[in-house]
Order: structure tokens, then sequence, then C-alpha cells
């Protein structure tokens, strides 16, 4: 039951014009059904009819819509709720298609897109200090806000057919994943802080792999990748101690690949201090939904070599390590999370 204390059926009534001649606005339609689980919405909709509910809810039948699509892009052999996989399977994708009326939202010019899009080639430049993310040239498939915006949505997702707003990253890269010719992308755009430069770098993926003090070497080197996954350290050892746990974590390109199972939870030893960390902002987790080796990680380092180079990947970042967790909770509760490995190239 929502937390307004009322019962689908009587939701369902209040929304009844008959029932309600001034006839409800967007906002207490939405304040209404905000919390609605996906059975719930469902017999919110069989007793008013789809028809109905397309529509006059634009704001329910979008979450009816995004829920449907994140259940259908479950792995294969989910099993899952029998009523809610029977919802999906009779959902009308047709007529929400034709009779929905999504709201607009402007574009930001800088704004990432889920989808991988390939740029052009470019001569990279040298990364930051260990203090920073490491520097991927497709990192914008991966940046995520850190606030949310004015109307509480942080991602938008547009369609063929038009534009849904969503407050989950992982809703928003399956719903973009799931439908040909969609992009999803955040409602905000957080500036970037230069660093100084760093003392020796690292190359894990794309590129020749190994730890470096030149930096010309490796911009030669990674120069036509636009997956290459390296990062600035305060010292050679200190690059080096990163790219060998890197390596027996099976993270780099001349790593043996294997499939990890999704756990339930992440195992303690993932929040240890490690060289990849080490020099992290640790004011931020990071969640891998999609990728090598799902988890809740503890810098963005971490983070990329789990899903850059990973067709379908899904991450995000977070406050906290509560609400990251609580976040990976949820994923994999609703059959999100899947291990990838990573396509390898050496050269």
């Amino acid at each position: 039951m929502p937390s307004n204390g009322l019962t689908p059926a009587e939701i369902a009534a209040l929304i009844k014009p008959e029932n309600h001649p001034s006839r409800l606005s967007l906002d207490e339609l939405d304040n209404l059904t905000a919390d609605l689980s996906t059975s719930d919405l469902e017999e919110v909709v069989a007793t008013l009819g789809l028809e109905h509910v397309a529509r006059q809810l634009p704001p329910v039948i979008e979450r009816l819509f995004l829920a449907a699509r994140m259940i259908a892009a479950r792995p294969p052999g989910y099993e899952g709720d029998p009523e809610v996989d029977a919802l999906v399977r009779n959902f009308n994708f047709a007529l929400y298609e034709r009779a929905a009326q999504p709201r607009r939202v402007p574009t930001a010019p800088s704004s990432p897109e889920v989808t991988h899009q390939a740029g052009q080639t470019r001569v990279p430049t040298a990364p930051s200090s260990p203090e920073v993310s490491p520097v991927t040239t497709s990192a914008r498939s991966l940046n995520t806000p850190q606030r949310a915006s004015a109307n509480g949505s942080n991602y938008a997702v547009h369609t063929p057919t038009g534009t849904v707003q969503t407050i989950s990253w992982f809703e928003a890269g399956s719903l973009s994943q799931s439908r040909p010719g969609s992009t999803a992308h955040r409602l905000d755009s957080p500036s970037r802080v230069r660093k100084p430069r760093a003392a020796a770098y690292a190359v894990f993926y794309r590129g020749q792999v190994g730890a470096f003090t030149d930096w010309t070497r490796v911009s030669v080197s990674i120069t036509g990748h636009g997956l290459a996954i390296y990062s600035g350290f305060s010292s050679l050892c200190a690059a080096q101690a990163a790219l060998e746990y890197a390596r027996g974590k099976g993270w780099t390109a001349d790593a043996p690949q294997t499939v990890h199972d999704p756990t339930p939870l992440p195992i303690p030893s993932a929040y240890d201090d490690n060289p990849l960390n080490s020099g992290g902002n640790h004011d931020l987790w990071y969640v891998v939904c999609r990728g090598v080796v799902p988890g809740v990680y503890r810098s963005w380092l971490e983070c990329s070599l789990n899903a850059m180079g990973v067709k379908g990947n899904l991450c995000n970042k977070f406050p906290s390590r509560e609400a990251a967790e609580r976040a990976y909770t949820s994923a994999f509760r609703s059959g999100l999370t899947r291990s990838i490995p990573r396509v390898l190239t050496l050269a």
C-alpha cells in the first residue's frame, strides 16, 4: 500500500472523472501514484482502462512503461514475479506510443549519451595527478550527475516517439538500450577542475599496457584508441602497483577474461584500500550495474576498469556508501546486474 494509505482501487476511484468533476491536476495525479509498485499500477490501469490512462495520466503510464521495459531487458533465464512478467507480456506498447504525451525537456549541449558513439581520433592530453578520475577518451558515456534537476528528474530518455524523464540512471540506460534509436542523457553538467600533471602513468586497456614516466610515449600508444583506459599517479612505483593489482583482478587487456556472477551485496574486501583507490575521492562511491564485475567501488578508476570497453555497460556515482549500496541492491533485485566480459584488443 502506498504511503498515502489508499489502495489502488481507491486511487482509481479518485481519478475517475465521474467521481472527481473538477479533474485532478497532473501534479495531484503524480502524487497519488508516485510510490505505487508495478503491480499496484497494473491494478489502477486495469480499473480505469489503459486507453483512459494513456490519454489522461502521462506520469503514470511513463512509470509503467519504464518498469515494463526494464523487466523486458532482464538477462535470459531470469525468473521474476509471475504477475509482473504477465504485465510485461500483456502491456500494449503500441498503444502507449500512440497515446502517451511525454514531457519535453531541453537537451544540454554537453550532455553524455548512454550508447557509445565513436568519436574522431585525436591526440589525448596528459591525465592529472592520482587525486582525480582516470582519463578515458570516451568518458562521456559514463559521466553522471551529482544533483537532481529542478523538477526532480536526473535523466532524460529520448525515444523515436518522445522524451521521458527518470531519477534512475539504470532505468534510463535500460530503456535507451532496449529501444533502437534511443539515447539517454543527464539534465545537468557539473564543471570539471583541472589538476596538475602526474609523475607517472599506467595504461590498463588499449594501447601498450604498462607503467611509464614519459607522457609522450603514453600519448603515442593510445592515440586512435577511443576506449583506452589510463591514469596518472604520484610515482612510477604507484603506477606499477596499480597496474599489477588490476592485472591480478583480470581488469587489464593482457589478463584472462572471465564471467563473474553478480552477488546480492558487494563483498567487504571491495572496500579495502588498494593501489587503484588510494588516491581517489572517497566522498564518492561508484556502482557498476553491468560490467566486468558488477558491484560497488570506491574509485572512478575501478569503475572504469569494470565498465569501459563493455558493450551495454551501466554505472553511476553516488555521494555515500549507503546510497551506492541501495542502488546496487535495487538493480540486483530487479535483475539488472550482469557480468559482461570486455572485448579484448591489445593493439
